[in-house]
């Protein structure tokens, strides 16, 4: 069972030295810091998707089937009914294309998306009559942890590097002059974790080893 937030809360407070009366400045760094390692690992287990049907000459979609709030980032977009990979690109991209929809050559399938709020935008051509399924993988926004009783919302490799990045938030808070020691743990910890696409990357078929017995096989 996942750590409660009493107990993650318990051990930064250790790391820090046991000063009493910042409980509420714990949970705003523990929360900080789950919020970053999300950011910069990626874990697999904050990953969702969820689906959308094209509308005829509408590009815009707005995030539906979850709170809108929740999407922390877009990973990745399928054109589920065609089977095929919407490339992502930046709104400067779709500034530049044509958007009169009025204009059947605006019109057809789309192949590259871009993030606008809490939505998402279809286009290199806005989609047609033809109703297609769109897919999307995103990074989920974690639950704020406030309740003694709370639970982690990641996998135990994560509990500590999220633990010794709020020792050393709270610590710059405290204006310690140990705080840059936590950063310095963090770091390392960060740097020996894998994600498991890491990790399989560095099986032997992630990169593309072959056994020499088995050279034959290569056609």
């Amino acid at each position: 069972m996942a750590d409660s937030l009493l107990t993650i809360r318990t051990r930064v407070a250790t790391k820090v030295g046991g000063k009493s009366n910042i409980d509420s400045l714990i949970d705003e760094n523990i929360n900080e810091a789950i919020l970053q390692v999300i950011q910069e690992a990626k874990p697999q287990e904050m990953w969702e998707d969820d689906t959308f049907t094209t509308t005829s000459a509408q590009a815009e979609y707005t995030f539906s089937g979850i709170s809108i709030t929740n999407a922390l980032a877009i990973l990745f977009v399928r054109n589920v009914t065609k089977d095929y990979e919407i490339k992502h690109t930046s709104y400067e991209v779709w500034n530049r294309y044509k958007q009169d929809t009025a204009s059947s050559s605006s019109l057809g399938d789309p192949h590259l998306w871009t993030r606008y709020q809490n939505g998402i935008i279809l286009f290199g051509r806005i989609p047609d009559s033809t109703a297609r399924t769109i897919q999307w993988i995103y990074l989920k926004r974690p639950t704020r942890l406030s309740a003694d009783a709370d639970t982690f919302p990641l996998n135990d490799e994560w509990k500590r590097p999220v633990e010794e990045l709020a020792a050393y938030l709270t610590l710059r808070d405290l204006n310690s002059d140990k705080a840059e020691l936590k950063l310095g743990v963090y770091q390392q910890l960060m740097g020996t974790r894998h994600t498991p696409e890491g990790e399989e990357d560095a099986s032997p078929e992630g990169a593309a080893f072959i056994p020499t017995s088995n050279l034959n096989l290569v056609s």
